[in-house]
């Protein structure tokens, strides 16, 4: 019984996010009909958004510094033994 019951509301997690994107598409594609002019004196808003975002996000979770190793995600293993043998 209770595999039904992962089964089923993993379904209707599946069929919410599809109605939400759906009526977000709908609600995009409808005012994409008519012609808005472009105003430059609001562009800078959404590059400034993106960046507090990432700003935000880079403070949250910062990266982890190399210091002249390789990382284990971005070097394979022979360049990192080969780093370990020039020790």
């Amino acid at each position: 019984m209770q595999g039904q019951t992962g089964q089923s509301s993993e379904w209707i997690s599946f069929a919410i996010t599809a109605v939400v994107i759906v009526v977000v598409m709908a609600l995009r594609l409808r005012g994409m009909r008519r012609m808005k002019p472009l105003r430059l004196e609001t562009l800078w808003i959404v590059p400034v958004l993106y960046l507090i975002f990432a700003s935000v996000m880079f403070y949250e979770f910062p990266r982890r510094v190399l210091r002249g190793r390789c990382a284990r995600s971005l070097c394979s293993p022979a360049r990192r033994s080969a780093g370990n043998a020039a020790r």
